[in-house]
């Protein structure tokens, strides 16, 4: 079973009435420092990167990632320090860690400062040289980078009077896989007692180690200090380490074998105890310099958490697991966010409103004991105190949030895709509210996929809510992970009659003969392109978001307008990085009309293989239309074209 690593979930209390109150979504606040040892490997051009330097690629990533996540995750805080460095500042250079800028929310002050130093070096004002000092000859000590980050992570709440953190992450960038420490027993044993401390303060890394153009990047030395230890006393639930290549947001997961046959599955000697929600270990595999920016970018997290409630499996008995409901994707939406304020004496303060009632009669303000909450019945109003109200919602409303099991159902004639009418969760168990959760799902689990069946729950995942019926079914074998997938099923009053689809009759068989051409000439078309990778949601960021936030951008940043001096290429590559969606067709349009300019007939086989398919949809389109009743404007059309065709 895999488990999204959560480590800011909310701890259930013993007694009942806590538990309840204690299934709440959680807001994210997550912290990103960004640590980069120099070497001379990073300040040197090179051509996978477009004659760009490796340090360079970093700090232009870390722009992308202000844009990104000034939209979806606006309250991230994010830092950035070097070491190796040297500088006449000690203030800034403490141990050789130069403090570009300390950990803080993203701030207009941070942004500006780092798109000002771009702009510098894109225009040769400054060398990156001359800013970021590298200095061989005196080393940093991991121990004193690893001090520094506990200490700004620890540090925000008093510095900053802000919320703490429940998601903190390292983004450690080095291409040195032998630092001086990796010499010495002692000090490897220090520092994996260090990341151990790291660790018990929910601090885990996501490192980029970076390969040098002629060797491959040797991760022994940090895939031993940045291990955890796992007690082998504390369970029976036997585990395996999964290292996260290409996870969608660089989080790492447990994998718990004891969802399937622990007869078949692979097992370790290791134990882990299944309340303690830790890693087995962060991704240490090193990537290429031309990767840094897609490996940066992708590790922005998500607000996983959908719900979290009891799924009573055998209420007479009190047969009840926790469950956890995980977002599958989320979708990112314009910002609504903004505040009232006004000028009082040259200085702009935040302005707040309060709703107050008044008397018709007199226009006398009222106060809170002067209200009484009533139900109108028919003439009657009845009053009812809160405590009375309460009581009637509970004889027939439920402890929200909830799922009941009602009953299981053959998976074939239970799953159909027009049933979809909400977004699936990803469902694991939560031990940390009822104990044996975990082996109480693995069961069903297992159960479910012997016997191809799902199951059938009554329930609502929000207090809000109501009460729907769902289906639980499990993912598949081949599947990355392994849970159960929760799915809304609609009411029938809620299903409405399919639409007509549009469909090609080929009637004769002259026609039969052209539609089975075409269908071949289809499957040439679709070889002959690159479409193996298929279309991911996810790889493509919202136009319509990227143009909204980029006015505020640049008008914050007081970005200069080009657009009206633009050339008509400038203009391309602007409109093709605001729509990502219009780079693979600009792609595709080119490796067209590059065919029908090829010399070689079989390399222009793709122009005419799309000529054909468009004459003969076009046709379809034709006769569609000759379908339709015409009216007086189509009428009249028809008849000026049949006029100038006899004209001809």
């Amino acid at each position: 079973m895999s488990f999204f690593s959560n480590n800011s979930n909310h701890l259930m209390d013993d007694n009942d009435a806590s538990r309840n109150a204690s299934y709440k979504k959680f807001h994210i606040h997550e912290g990103i420092i960004f640590c980069v040892e120099l070497s001379s490997e990073m300040f040197e051009n090179l051509p996978e990167l477009k004659g760009k330097s490796q340090l360079l690629e970093i700090l232009e990533s870390l722009s992308d990632l202000f844009e990104q996540l000034i939209i979806s995750r606006p309250n991230t805080a994010i830092g950035f320090y070097l070491f190796h460095h040297t500088s006449d500042s000690v203030e800034k250079n403490k141990f050789g860690i130069y403090e570009f800028f300390q950990l803080s929310d993203i701030n207009v002050k941070t942004m500006k400062k780092v798109t000002d130093l771009l702009e510098d070096l894109s225009h040769d004002r400054k060398k990156l040289e001359d800013i970021f000092k590298f200095d061989n000859s005196r080393p940093t000590k991991l121990e004193d980078i690893f001090n520094v980050v506990q200490e700004q992570f620890l540090n925000f709440d008093s510095l900053h009077h802000s919320k703490g953190f429940n998601i903190k992450k390292v983004f450690l960038f080095t291409n040195n896989d032998k630092p001086i420490e990796s010499e010495n027993n002692e000090t490897r044993k220090k520092l994996r007692r260090m990341v151990n401390d790291l660790n018990e303060s929910e601090i885990f890394f996501s490192t980029f180690f970076i390969n040098k153009p002629d060797s491959q990047f040797d991760d022994t030395f940090y895939s031993d200090i940045l291990k955890l230890p796992i007690n082998d006393d504390t369970s029976e639930i036997d585990v395996e380490d999964y290292y996260d290549d290409a996870g969608e947001n660089g989080n790492h997961y447990l994998l718990i074998n004891d969802l399937k046959d622990t007869s078949k599955s692979k097992t370790t000697d290791r134990k882990i105890n299944p309340s303690l929600r830790r890693f087995c270990r962060p991704n240490t595999k090193p990537i290429e310099a031309s990767n840094i920016k897609q490996r940066i970018l992708r590790k922005q997290e998500i607000r996983r958490v959908r719900f979290q409630c009891p799924l009573i499996l055998d209420e007479a008995s009190n047969f009840i697991i926790g469950i956890t409901g995980y977002n599958i994707f989320s979708i990112e939406k314009p910002g609504t966010r903004y505040k009232l304020v006004y000028e009082h004496e040259n200085v702009r303060k935040e302005a707040f409103s309060r709703r107050k009632f008044l008397d018709p009669n007199t226009g006398e303000e009222l106060k809170d004991e002067d209200f009484q909450k009533v139900y109108k019945y028919g003439d009657i109003n009845i009053e009812l105190s809160d405590e009375a109200t309460q009581n009637i919602k509970n004889e027939y409303m439920e402890n929200r949030p909830f799922m009941k099991l009602l009953g299981f159902r053959s998976k074939d004639i239970s799953l159909k895709y027009y049933n979809n009418i909400d977004k699936a969760s990803f469902v694991v168990p939560d031990e940390s509210s009822y104990e044996g959760s975990i082996k109480t799902m693995a069961s069903l689990f297992r159960t479910l996929h012997k016997k191809k069946k799902v199951a059938i729950v009554w329930g609502v995942s929000s207090s809000g809510g109501h009460p729907t019926i769902h289906i639980l079914s499990p993912s598949n074998e081949n599947e990355h992970n392994e849970g159960l997938y929760l799915f809304q099923v609609p009411f029938l009053d809620e299903i409405r009659r399919f639409p007509a689809l549009t469909s090609y009759s080929p009637g004769t068989n002259k026609n039969i003969s052209e539609y089975e051409k075409m269908k071949k000439l289809t499957e040439y078309i679709l070889g002959t392109l690159d479409l193996r990778k298929g279309y991911r949601p996810s790889s493509y960021r919202n136009p319509a978001l990227q143009k909204y936030y980029k006015i505020l951008h640049d008008y914050l940043l007081q970005i200069e307008d080009t657009s009206l001096t633009d050339t008509p290429q400038e203009v391309l590559e602007r409109e093709v990085y605001e729509d990502d969606t219009l780079y693979r067709l600009d792609k595709l349009r080119k490796r067209i009309i590059q065919s029908s300019q090829a010399p070689e007939l079989y390399n222009q086989r793709l122009s005419k293989f799309i000529e054909h398919w468009n004459r003969v949809f076009k046709k379809i389109n034709e006769d569609a239309q000759m379908d339709i009743e015409p009216t007086p404007v189509t009428l009249k059309k028809r008849k000026q074209k049949e006029k100038l065709a006899l004209n001809l």
